[in-house]
This record gives C-alpha cells, structure tokens and sequence, in this order.
C-alpha cells in the first residue's frame, strides 16, 4: 500500500520489520521503487533479493525491466532478458515477453525490439503498445502504421495509446486520409473516442496535416478542453502562416483560466515572429520571464527567433546573451536576423562567438553564412565557409549550399565560376538552383551556358 502511493520510506520501513521476507514482499517493495521513478534503488533491491537466495516471480521481473528500461540500463535489461529466457518464460508469460519489448524500446534498439516481438508466441495489444510506442520515439513513422495496421489485421484491438501513435505518425507524414480512417474508427469506439489524449492527437494530427478547419471542430466538439488540446490547436495555426488565429487561441487559452506551458508559448511566439507582431511578443516575453520559463526546452531560442524576425536584433542579442545555455538553434536564429537586413558583419563576429563557446555550426547556420555574404559581395569569405562546411565540420554541402553560392557568383559576375561550380555538384539541382543560374546567364549574356541549362531541365 505504502509503496504504491509513492510512500516509499514508510514502505522501506514495514519492509524491515518482517521477519521472513519473501518474494512477494520484495517484489512490492522493488515496484513501489520502481512505479515512482527510482530504478536505481529498485535493481539495488533486486541483486539483495537474489543474494537472500530469494527467487523473483513473474510480476518481480515485470518490475525490473519496467526499472531497466526507464534508466536505460542497458546491461542490466540484457542480462535480465538472459535470466527470463533460461527459465522459458518468455514463451508463457505475455507480460514478461512484453515488458522485455518495452524494454529495448525504450533503449531505442528497435530491432532487438522487433526481434523478440517476432518470436512471442502470444501478442496482446500491450505487446504491440511497446513497439508501436517505440518506433514512434524514434520518428519512424511509417513503421508504426505498418505495425498499426498489422495488429489490426490479426484482430488485436487499438486502445487509446494505440490510437494515439498511430496519429501522431499520420500527422508527422501528412498523411491525412489514413488519419480520417483513424478518426472514423475512433468514433465507433465510446471508451477510447472520450479519452482526452487521443482527442488532443486527432487535433494535433489534423493541425499538423493543414485541415485547420477539421482540427477546430475536432477542438469545438470535446467536453473540456486542457492546455494539451489548446497548445495543439495554436501549434496548427503557427505552422500554417495563420498568426492572428494562433494568438487569438492563445487568449482564448488564458481567458479559460489556463496556464500555457513551454510549448504553447513556443508556438505562441512563432506566431509572433510569422506576422511581425514584436509588442505581442514582448507580452509573451515578460511573462515568460515572470514564470521563470525562459531556460525552458527552445523557449529562449524561439524568444530569439522572434526578435530576430520582427528586426529587433538589438533585443534579440539581449536575450541570447541573458541565456545560461546557448544552443546552434538560438545563434543561428540571431545571426538570420542580420543577414535578413543586409548585416553581414554581426552575422560573420556571432558565428566565431559560437564557435568559442564549442558550439557546432549545422546546415541550416551555413546557408545563413553564405547568404550573409551574397548580401555583402564577399566571395573568398564564401568560398572559405563553403569548403569548411565539409573539411572542418564534416556536413555534406546540400542544395541549398550549392543554391547560395551560385547567386553569390552571379552576382558578381563570374559566369566562368558558375559554369565550374555547376559541373562539381554533389546534389540533383532543382529548379530553385537552376533559375539561379539561368539569371547568372541572362545579367552576363552567357547565352551557350543557358542554352546547356535548357538542355539539362528538359526545356526546349
């Protein structure tokens, strides 16, 4: 009793007291442990149990690779898997055979996941929850709807949690019309259509698939709407340049007597930053501050991104020079802002500032570099960025890399270097590429080069 309501002393304490200690005292001692977050205590407990010549029973092993897996005690699980297999009781016991799954899921091997699964003679929808959950940690979206699919298919009934990767999967795929079949499915089932997780999916899908219409009547038709289901809905409106809609939510949300967490002010701000509204995002800025959110997740970084969008770099360095921790995130974001209003100087100093403080560039702070220096002319500076990108930070240069330095030399006139650069890529061009240097053509009449151009995208 003590230990399953996080009492854990007390329980400790009772524990002590009995004269024989047996399997079962263990094993409830070893889940109260591990149930509130100390797996640590709980394999301790474990080697003490099998050194007391006490032998674990099925629920103790459930327990501890609940334990292992949340620590991501890797060894620990394995030989713990090992002691399960000795005693054939992966094959008879589901919840073990279960746990085992959920185990290596959450250690992210994925294919030792998949392999054990493979080979329970027994399957229930807590098994499948285990690797359904596992691939949709990772982002492997599309396994998870091939595994949705096939617990369907072997008649194994989709529960909330089920339901709810599934979702997610969809809307990070944008796939919208395996979502509305979800959606149908779910509205077939009373219990699991009223949970507010999966409810809070389907907006979130929906949000994330654009059909901004159906997330809000999703949204207008639950009973109660939290700060998960209002946050979805803001996120859905920010990411689809609807910036006046995701603000007005966000009043709304606080309107409803709800405190937005680190997320809803992410997306809230991010709206702010789409439409250039810089008061409403001071607002935002001083309560974030207020509630002490700032060193939260990408708070800080998306505050950054917001000034810098609105052209209010000043504030914008502020904020980045106030935070504890500074990311490649909330650095490129800065040095974006510069480069948007032709400053290339505080671009080029920030970027070396970064780099004293250990932090690596990626690719998307290259393309800001090199547009930094189309803006101010700087060829040799670009050329230097460019050949660092993979001799010193080992990023293969992308399309839009190769995009920057085809405008930069067409703009200063280096028709020859533009027909060089054309012939070393390492990337299929795209039309985006290909306008680039069709303009370099046109501005310095390389008529024979465009002529090639035409050729190459099929145009006659």
């Amino acid at each position: 009793m003590y230990g399953k309501c996080g009492l854990l002393d007390k329980a400790h304490e009772v524990f002590v007291r009995i004269q024989k200690q047996n399997v079962v005292a263990w094993t409830a001692l070893i889940a109260g442990y591990a149930e509130h977050g100390h797996g640590e205590i709980a394999l301790k407990l474990y080697k003490k149990m099998q050194e007391a010549g006490i032998c674990p029973n099925a629920i103790t092993f459930v327990c501890i690779l609940k334990a292992c897996g949340a620590l991501r005690a890797t060894c620990s699980g394995q030989m713990i898997h090992a002691e399960v297999e000795s005693k054939g009781l992966m094959q008879t016991n589901l919840f073990i055979g279960s746990a085992v799954v959920d185990m290596y899921a959450k250690f992210r091997l994925l294919e030792k996941a998949q392999d054990v699964f493979n080979k329970l003679s027994l399957r229930n929808s807590v098994s499948w929850n285990a690797l359904i959950s596992g691939y949709s940690n990772i982002r492997q979206d599309q396994r998870v709807l091939e595994c949705f699919h096939r617990m369907c298919f072997e008649s194994v009934f989709p529960d909330g949690i089920t339901f709810a990767c599934a979702l997610k999967a969809c809307g990070n795929l944008n796939d919208i019309n395996t979502g509305h079949n979800i959606h149908t499915e779910i509205g077939e089932r009373d219990p699991v259509k009223k949970q507010a997780f999966v409810c809070n999916a389907l907006i979130n899908m929906y949000a994330k698939s654009g059909s901004l219409l159906k997330a809000q009547q999703v949204f207008n038709s639950l009973p109660a709407r939290d700060v998960v289901s209002w946050t979805a809905l803001i996120s859905g409106y920010a990411e689809h340049e609807h910036g006046e809609e995701a603000l007005e939510c966000f009043e709304q949300l606080k309107v409803k007597g709800l405190v937005p967490n680190a997320v809803t002010y992410i997306c809230s701000l991010k709206a702010c930053g789409a439409i250039g509204a810089v008061e409403k995002g001071e607002e935002i800025h001083t309560e974030i501050e207020r509630r002490g959110l700032l060193e939260e997740g990408l708070v800080g970084s998306t505050l950054v991104d917001m000034y810098a969008r609105c052209g209010s770099l000043t504030k914008a360095q502020q904020v980045l020079d106030t935070l504890s921790l500074r990311n490649v995130v909330s650095w490129t974001s800065l040095m974006a802002g510069y480069a948007l209003i032709g400053k290339g100087e505080p671009v080029f100093a920030n970027f070396s500032r970064m780099l004293s403080e250990g932090i690596q560039p990626n690719f998307i702070t290259f393309v800001v570099l090199l547009n930094a220096c189309t803006v101010s002319g700087l060829l040799n500076k670009s050329q230097t960025y460019f050949q660092a990108i993979s001799k010193d930070f080992g990023i293969i240069p992308l399309l839009e890399h190769w995009t920057c330095m085809v405008n930069l030399l067409g703009c200063l006139g280096e028709s020859i270097n533009v027909e060089n650069m054309v012939d070393k890529l390492s990337v299929i061009p795209d039309m985006v590429l290909w306008c680039s240097v069709l303009g370099a053509c046109k501005n310095w009449g390389s008529l024979r080069f465009a002529e090639q151009v035409f050729e190459n995208i099929g145009i006659n």
